[in-house]
């Protein structure tokens, strides 16, 4: 099983990589700091993904991801948006995401995860 990490480059991306790897050890995590080579990545076999966490720097970005929705709505996905506004949560629930969050709120992305990798099949 693999973890797609989309966005996570910078502070934030670093802490929520960590969360990952503690809340889900042995588990692959494949980090993606461009669109196109995690569009890349998407367009593959998403079977063996147990979920997709996308760090969306901007509107603009999330907005940008809208093409791959259909893709990305048939994964477990985990939005960490970069504000509260109506108009981005409008747009990140077109995703269908499984958990939405702000900023580098880890605690509840940690919870989330956790409870994810229990009910996961040979997620360790």
């Amino acid at each position: 099983m693999e973890i797609l990490l989309y966005g996570g480059t910078g502070r934030t991306g670093r802490r929520i990589k960590q969360a990952i790897e503690a809340c889900i050890p042995g588990c692959a995590i494949a980090a993606y700091d461009s669109q196109p080579l995690f569009t890349e990545r998407l367009r593959q076999s998403v079977s063996d993904v147990l979920v997709s966490v996308i760090l969306a720097s901007s509107r603009q970005e999330l907005a940008e991801l809208l093409e791959l929705k259909s893709i990305i709505a048939e994964m477990r996905t985990i939005l960490i948006l970069p504000d509260r506004t109506k108009k981005t949560m409008a747009m990140a629930l077109q995703f269908y995401p499984r958990f939405v969050g702000y900023g580098g709120d880890v605690q509840e992305l940690t919870a989330v995860l956790r409870k994810m990798g229990k009910n996961m099949p040979n997620a360790e």
